[in-house]
């Protein structure tokens, strides 16, 4: 079951996180002059909402983030970061069946580890649905903000 259910979360990820930055690129595009500087604040966008918030949740929480609570918005914005996702995703499908790390009895359908617990296949795709429909939403918050920019500045 690992590689077929890693093709469907990896090809949830990469939609998700690829609709995202286009639109991203669009609406930053449209609304600054140069696509230098477009495509500049891109990455400091990226580096902003994806690099900046988990390093700053592990000195701050000093790496016991699953510690904080099911609720809280450090969990939420680590599980919503598509590094983070790629990497449960990778790790749970890629494990060692037969001899789990530190775990005494060991539940086939229990090895996707996020911050908070252990999750089941099911349960895991939701998180990621989530949080792919919620960036997918912004994206498109995003390129209906740049069409309205770009049919006011056409020539």
């Amino acid at each position: 079951m690992g590689w077929k259910e890693w093709g469907i979360f990896i090809g949830v990820l990469v939609v998700w996180v690829v609709f995202f930055l286009t639109a991203a690129g669009l609406f930053l595009g449209v609304m600054l002059k140069r696509t230098t500087t477009a495509m500049v604040t891109q990455v400091g966008l990226v580096v902003a909402i994806w690099l900046i918030p988990p390093l700053l949740l592990g000195v701050t929480t000093r790496g016991r983030v699953g510690r904080a609570g099911h609720d809280s918005p450090a969990m939420f914005l680590l599980c919503a970061n598509p590094v983070y996702q790629a990497g449960v995703v990778t790790v749970g499908a890629t494990q060692d069946i037969e001899y789990p790390p530190d775990l005494g009895e060991y539940d086939y359908y229990d090895h996707y580890v996020w911050p908070d617990m252990r999750r089941p296949f099911w349960d895991s795709f939701a998180v990621l649905l989530v949080n792919s429909a919620v960036m997918m939403l912004a994206g498109l918050a995003l390129v209906i903000a740049a069409g309205y920019s770009l049919r006011k500045r056409v020539f």
